[in-house]
């Protein structure tokens, strides 16, 4: 993917998820991508460009969509969501850590502290939604700006 991709595929996960919280009913600070700390966009950003670490995981990859390729990917299997959702909490644990984020008993940014930097396996299933999220939207994502996703055999 090239630059204006990532930016734009950042935006729309940004949005997806602005909605997915309001939906729950869970306060959102930002109304608008850009209204975000640079290091919030920056995060939005490396997540997208993860994406084709995560596919070549599972080996799969995102390409313009051919429909004359039968190996199209439609959904993630619940264990690939999985695997892929701890990868994207590890991903986020690593990127608050070099950020000088610590463990801390809630999420506060001017002393960069939340209790959410701990293994997968000690997240509850509420803190392990907001990791499957974003990969229940890398398909549909990847569509929205013409690409699909396909399995290697």
């Amino acid at each position: 993917m090239n630059d204006m991709e990532i930016d734009r595929l950042a935006r729309l996960s940004f949005k997806r998820y602005r909605q997915h919280c309001e939906k729950e009913g869970i306060s959102f600070k930002y109304s608008n991508f850009d209204d975000q700390p640079q290091t919030l966009i920056d995060s939005c950003i490396a997540q997208v460009k993860s994406i084709d670490r995560k596919l070549d995981a599972l080996n799969m990859y995102a390409h313009p969509a051919d429909p004359v390729n039968h190996n199209r990917v439609l959904s993630f299997t619940a264990e690939e969501i999985e695997s892929l959702a701890i990868q994207e909490h590890d991903r986020w644990v690593a990127e608050r850590i070099a950020d000088g984020w610590i463990l801390g008993p809630e999420v506060d940014a001017v002393s960069k502290t939340t209790p959410d930097l701990v293994p997968w396996e000690e997240l509850t299933e509420v803190e392990k939604d907001f990791d499957r999220r974003p990969i229940k939207d890398i398909i549909p994502l990847l569509e929205s700006i013409g690409y699909w996703v396909y399995r290697l055999y």
